[in-house]
């Protein structure tokens, strides 16, 4: 009759009259049902009216088919322990944030592990479904390792809160899997950089559209009359050697020593 769900059979209704008027504030009525953890709460809207029941998300929760859950737990650990007579410490600390609404779980664990004053570990797992991400650092003493777990990884520069919401401009941008664009560009897998300075590169292949070098050490310089054909047309600088060959991949004129 109330219009509550979740509440049991029987309610105990509390109101609350303040004022002699709506002038002054509204009539407040807090329904309670048969566990503590069971209320709501609502409030007059004038002098014939009510504003909707508010109630607390154990009690919607009961109230739905798809049933909601949220958790928030955090935990602190400390051992000194003897094992074969080498004392062992150790330290940590997990805190989990997790929702639940419908069967569909998402989740957020956070720890933080100090082991015998030698090994130091962070981590943070997001989890939402099957499907796991997230970011891991440790130090041993001897070496730092920093790991992510992302489709997509990039760095930008900070933002100004006063500018409102304007798109970063990524360094650069790193994702394992292709990915296709709303336009239908897709997108290889790889690490893109707009800009960047190398000191020293090692690499089996280059395709660039472009290319500009003071000085260059090339063992056999092709050019292709048409890069689909690499047995066509072209031109092979090799050493004091130069070659063209025809569209039948026949030798057509040699300058040089050979």
């Amino acid at each position: 009759m109330l219009g509550l769900t979740g509440m049991g059979t029987y309610v105990s209704l509390e109101t609350y009259v303040y004022w002699i008027d709506p002038s002054g504030g509204p009539i407040i009525q807090i329904a309670r049902g048969s566990s503590s953890a069971f209320t709501a709460e609502r409030r007059s809207a004038d002098y014939n009216s009510w504003f909707a029941w508010s109630q607390d998300i154990k009690a919607l929760s009961d109230g739905l088919s798809n049933k909601a859950e949220a958790s928030a737990l955090s935990s602190l650990d400390a051992k000194v322990s003897t094992i074969d007579g080498k004392v062992s410490t150790q330290a940590t600390s997990i805190t989990n944030l997790q929702t639940t609404v419908g069967g569909h779980t998402a989740s957020i664990q956070s720890q933080q592990q100090s082991i015998d004053g030698l090994k130091s570990r962070a981590t943070l797992k997001l989890q939402s479904g099957n499907l796991i991400g997230g970011v891991g650092i440790e130090n041993d003493s001897k070496t730092v390792d920093f790991i992510i777990q992302a489709n997509k990884f990039a760095i930008a520069p900070p933002s100004n809160a006063a500018a409102g919401s304007v798109a970063p401009k990524y360094a650069f941008v790193y994702q394992p899997t292709a990915t296709t664009l709303p336009n239908g560009t897709v997108v290889p897998a790889g690490l893109y950089l707009d800009n960047a300075s190398i000191g020293y590169i090692n690499a089996e292949k280059i395709n660039a559209s472009s290319l500009s070098a003071i000085s260059a050490n090339l063992g056999t310089l092709t050019t292709l009359k048409d890069p689909t054909k690499p047995n066509g047309a072209r031109m092979v600088i090799t050493g004091s050697l130069t070659t063209v060959y025809d569209d039948n991949n026949v030798a057509r004129i040699r300058l040089g020593i050979w």
